[in-house]
């Protein structure tokens, strides 16, 4: 038979046994689905917010992107009091030079190098067929 609460709407199925009559609860799958329900739509919720933020992100990615800044404007040339331009200084033009002579001296070791890595493989002549 089954037993009905009327204050609280449970289920309990209960049987004739040996020493009397005993009931089970009947377990409630109601209550289950429902737990359930309320778990998945929390996470659907969740999964919601972050699709929506990854296609924030998407479209932040796909936007053309900023015109680049304006370029500085060119410095006036240094001028002397008299209007003309400023001739560079001692130690400009040492400093000039200094890079000028290093850069010289840079491509003259690569030419020796180049000459040295040329006679390594050139092919030794057979002095036998003389």
């Amino acid at each position: 038979m089954l037993r009905l609460d009327r204050a609280n709407g449970q289920v309990a199925f209960c049987s004739s046994h040996a020493a009397g009559w005993a009931c089970q609860a009947v377990p409630e799958e109601r209550a289950a689905l429902e737990k359930e329900i309320a778990r998945l739509q929390g996470e659907v919720a969740g999964l919601q917010d972050k699709v929506a933020s990854l296609q924030k992100e998407i479209a932040a990615l796909r936007a053309p992107p900023p015109p680049p800044a304006q370029p500085p404007a060119e410095p006036a040339p240094r001028s002397d009091s008299h209007g003309g331009l400023k001739m560079p200084s001692e130690a400009d033009m040492a400093r000039a030079r200094a890079a000028i002579v290093d850069a010289w001296r840079r491509v003259m070791e690569m030419i020796a190098n180049l000459q040295r890595d040329i006679m390594r493989k050139a092919p030794t002549p057979d002095r036998t067929t003389l």
